[in-house]
This record gives C-alpha cells, sequence and structure tokens, in this order.
C-alpha cells in the first residue's frame, strides 16, 4: 500500500492540505540507543508555539501548546508514565457528515496524556468514547487524524481516527520497524490523501541514509532542516542554493512552528527518562533542546510570564528578518534559502550555525543524563541542566 501510494503523487497533485505535518515512529532497532524515537514536525496557523506543565488526573504531561491555550488541548506530548502522543492531520479518513463545533485533535491527546500509560489504554479510550450511550446513540469524536504513540513497555503505532472508528497500525512488530507519515491515512480514500510530496520526500531522506541507526538529532537534521523534494528532484545545499526558492512542499515550511522527537524509555527503563528534544520555531532559527517530563521546562521554552516562550519569539523574529524577508505581493511565499544556507560576507548562514550549538547542547548533556540513567537524584540532575539550560540560552541570543 505504501508503495502505492508514493506512485500516485506522480498522478495526482493534491491541493495543499490547509495545516500539514509530517511524523513518523523508529522502533529501537533503527536508533543508535536502542530506545524508540517518534518524530512531530508541526506545521499550524498558531505559529507561537511554547511547551506546558500539566497536571492530569492519573499522569501529569509535558505539552506542546498554543500561546493562547488554556490547559485543556496538547498537539504533542509525553507523561509521567512514559507515554508519548502525537498526530498528523487527516483529510480522508470522515466517511459521515458530522456536526461539531471544533475538531477535537488537541482535546483527545491531552485526555490520553491524562489517563493512559500504554496504547492498550489508549484503546480502550477510543473505545470508551465511541461506546453507544442508553439509547444506542454514538456521540462522533470530531476527530480526523493519524495519531503516532509510544510507551514504555516497547509498544509504537499509529492510530487512524474518525468519527466513528479506529485502525492500528502497529510499528513495533512491524516487519519495517518504522513508519513515516503526513496527512494520508492508509484506511482512508485514496483519491483524497494529502501531503503526498512530502511523504515521498521522507521516504527518500530515509532510503538515502539506509543503515543508519537514527538519533533525535538525525531526525531533525536530516528531515526538518532538509531542502530536498522529492517530486521536483532536487536536493538544496549550500552549494546549490539559489537566493530564493518557492515555499513549496519542502519539510520545513513557513507554516512550521516547533518541531519534536521523543525519545522513549526501554521496557525495563525508568519513564522518567522519557525525553522531548524540542525545537521551537523555524527549524533553521531554532535550536534543539531535550526536555523531560517534569515542571522543570526552561523558561525560554515554556512561558516569560506573558504567555510566549522567548525561544519561540526569537525564532519568528529570525524567520521573518532572513528566512520570508519579502512583504510585497506574494513574497511571503518565497524563500530567502541562500540566507539559510550559504550566508554572504557581511551575515553567516542560520543554519550551520543553529547545527553547530546543537551539537554542542548534545555532547555536553550526554553525560548529565548517563549519570540520570544509572541513578542520579532528581536533586542533582536538575541542578545542573539548570545550568546547563542557561548557558544553551545565554550562547543561542549571543550567536543569533
Amino acid at each position: 500500500m505504501m508503495r502505492r501510494v508514493l506512485i500516485i503523487v506522480t498522478l495526482i497533485f493534491a491541493s495543499l492540505s490547509a495545516w500539514p505535518c509530517t511524523s513518523a515512529i523508529i522502533s529501537g532497532r533503527w536508533t543508535a540507543d536502542g530506545r524508540p524515537l517518534m518524530f512531530k514536525h508541526r506545521d499550524t496557523d498558531c505559529l507561537d508555539n511554547r511547551l506546558q506543565y500539566l497536571r492530569g488526573p492519573r499522569f501529569d504531561m509535558v505539552g506542546l501548546v498554543n500561546a493562547t491555550d488554556t490547559g485543556s488541548c496538547v498537539w504533542a506530548g509525553a507523561n509521567t508514565a512514559g507515554l508519548c502522543i502525537m498526530n498528523t492531520a487527516s483529510y480522508c479518513l470522515r466517511t459521515e457528515q458530522v456536526t461539531c463545533d471544533y475538531e477535537r485533535e488537541g482535546w483527545l491527546m491531552y485526555l490520553a496524556l491524562g489517563h493512559c500509560a500504554s496504547l492498550t489504554d489508549f484503546e480502550h479510550l477510543l473505545d470508551s468514547l465511541l461506546r453507544p450511550d442508553s439509547i444506542g446513540h454514538v456521540a462522533p469524536l470530531c476527530v480526523e487524524a493519524n495519531f503516532g504513540l509510544i510507551d514504555a513497555q516497547g509498544g509504537a503505532a499509529y492510530y487512524e481516527v474518525s468519527d466513528y472508528r479506529w485502525t492500528k497500525f502497529d510499528v513495533a512488530s512491524s516487519q519495517p520497524g518504522y513508519r513515516i507519515q503526513t496527512n494520508w491515512s492508509e484506511s482512508g480514500r485514496a483519491q483524497d490523501a494529502q501531503g503526498l510530496e512530502r511523504q515521498q520526500t521522507a521516504e527518500a531522506i530515509w532510503a538515502a541514509n539506509e543503515g543508519l541507526l537514527w538519533t533525535p538529532a538525525d531526525l531533525v537534521n536530516r528531515f526538518s532542516r532538509s531542502y530536498r523534494h522529492a517530486l521536483l528532484n532536487v536536493d538544496y545545499t549550500a552549494a546549490n542554493a539559489p537566493e530564493f526558492v518557492p515555499d513549496q512542499d519542502f519539510i520545513p515550511r513557513r507554516i512550521t512552528s516547533a518541531v519534536i522527537v521523543f525519545q522513549g524509555v526501554s521496557p525495563d527503563e525508568n519513564p522518567a527518562h522519557t525525553l522531548l528534544w524540542t525545537t521551537l520555531g523555524y527549524p533553521a532559527c531554532a535550536v534543539t533542546v531535550p526536555v523531560t517530563v517534569s515542571p522543570n521546562i526552561p523558561s525560554f521554552l515554556s512561558d516569560a510570564g506573558d504567555t510566549h516562550a522567548p525561544m519561540c519569539d526569537r525564532a519568528m523574529q529570525l524567520k521573518r528578518r532572513y528566512c520570508f524577508p519579502l512583504t510585497l505581493s506574494n513574497g511571503q511565499r518565497y524563500l530567502h534559502l541562500s540566507a539559510v544556507l550559504r550566508g554572504s560576507d557581511s551575515v553567516p548562514a542560520l543554519m550551520p550555525q543553529i547545527i553547530r550549538m546543537d551539537s554542542a547542547i548534545v555532547q555536553e548533556f550526554a553525560p548529565l543524563m548517563e549519570n540520570y540513567r544509572r541513578g542520579e537524584r532528581d536533586t542533582a540532575f536538575y541542578e545542573q541542566y539548570q545550568v546547563l539550560t542557561a548557558s544553551w540560552w545565554q550562547r543561542y541570543t549571543n550567536n543569533t
């Protein structure tokens, strides 16, 4: 089926979905440390994002939220049981006409993080929400999306969920051991699938890295910071980057608001070791910071007192100034690619600076996290973590 979907892209140039996303789940068979990874590249009209720690009825959580959200929606997140969840919008699952005040994907993910410890719990949650009432009526979920989940027991799966039904695609036990998903749904209508151009690009990137044991940094750099376009058969690098290119169907887009790579745990590991490698803002303009599922979120990723995350604000300023500087006519639809990849005599390229800072963050965080996994006390870990994250923020603001 996947092969047919990728072939369809050459036959159908589907209209661009309103708020597309790109995602992947990678089992421990394909990762450098044997822990599962789940990748969420968020595209949305709500570009002002932040992380928030939220208390739930059963489990607490850290979620990616819109700056204006009040606590009942999460657009990707992880909880204290080690369950991680994300979604991509689908446009081919709904089969009935339903009346909904709003789409409830964010609400469903918030509900799942507050109540579920495992994939099995999530399946029970879906079944309970679809259970008929006393007169046999089933209320629609008001959902049309692909949900990706990993848990602390080794589970990893996608769920294609619509108003009255859901279909599971197990990634952990599948022969490939990974799955990439944009805005198509295998159980939906093929003729209405969207995001096929980005799907084709993501699959091409995976194929080009055959044999790689993936890390969170690999996913951010090779997917979210890639200017490859498989349909057009181009892969822009510093050497061949033109001045401007249309911002159309690359994985990173003007409407990209954040990237999170969830690094899960091994089945015998403490769920507290779950990490959210978070890039707030356009990926070429923001560094990637590891975050645990605790209240100890760096303030520059969460809230500076006015619901705005300083990292996101800074990344959006850089994006407007360097990546999308044209404002007249259709100028905002054109990416200043040379500023991102090549730079000039007076202004260095954005992305190489960001990748160098990311590399330093990974190297500096690794020994701290390794000690934590070996049993270092929470207090000692977070004291050092606070010092490190403060230094990363200062380095980011100074260098950009």
